[in-house]
């Protein structure tokens, strides 16, 4: 009898035993989540056009281009002579990426008070995650525009023009060149679907463009006197 009840008290040691690793096998699984998350900024196409009026202008728009930068963004920069001479045509790269992982999935409503908890702290780290992931978006894409724009030498090309002759660098001459780029943008296709701004370095504001000719774009003319 005293060994039966010995072998009686293993046989339940061991069942406890095995449930326990059973148990833990099932939980070293891991814990389910959703698919892998993206953080990316919010970048559509959008083009940014600038018509200089002559050489003044190079040292504005090379600080105006470094500080208003952004991800997808086609930059072209004229001169308006006859016909018009691109100084500057380039196209800014795509926001990065990071990626971090997906957001766990809740316990059902069944589940007992400790896989809620774990399930509660489990979220909160996940939160932390996404809160890094954005700063790490933030600073790569900062690092990638500083990249492009040092890469274009604004300065040494801005700063070879010289003034345009006569009417040249007036309001009736920047806006023909300006609206001569759009057109050559719109090749492709419209997808830039009114995120244009054109930008016109004018020496004079003397006579008007054509009605419509820039019509659906957000247009700023700088004339000398803004400047100085």
């Amino acid at each position: 009898m005293r060994k039966i009840i010995q072998w009686g008290g293993a046989l339940g040691l061991a069942l406890t035993v095995s449930s326990c690793g059973l148990l833990d096998a099932g939980g070293a699984a891991g814990p389910q989540a959703g698919p892998p998350v993206v953080i990316t900024q919010n970048a559509p196409p959008s083009a940014l056009v600038a018509v200089l009026g002559g050489r003044a202008a190079g040292p504005d728009l090379s600080g105006l281009i470094s500080a208003t930068a952004r991800p997808l963004e086609d930059l072209a920069v004229l001169q308006a002579v006859t016909p018009s001479r691109v100084v500057l045509s380039s196209d800014s790269p795509a926001p990065p990426t990071v990626v971090i992982p997906g957001q766990p999935v809740p316990p059902g409503p069944d589940e007992t008070t400790y896989v809620k908890a774990q399930y509660a702290a489990r979220l909160k780290h996940w939160r932390s995650e996404v809160v890094s992931g954005r700063n790490a978006e933030a600073v790569r894409a900062h690092g990638v525009l500083s990249a492009w724009v040092r890469g274009l030498g604004l300065q040494a090309r801005l700063g070879r023009q010289v003034d345009p002759p006569g009417s040249a660098g007036g309001l009736v001459a920047e806006a023909a060149a300006a609206a001569s780029a759009l057109s050559g943008l719109e090749e492709n296709g419209n997808v830039f679907d009114g995120r244009r701004v054109l930008l016109l370095y004018s020496n004079d504001l003397a006579g008007r463009p054509p009605v419509g000719e820039l019509a659906g774009d957000t247009v700023l003319v700088i004339t000398r006197r803004n400047r100085n």
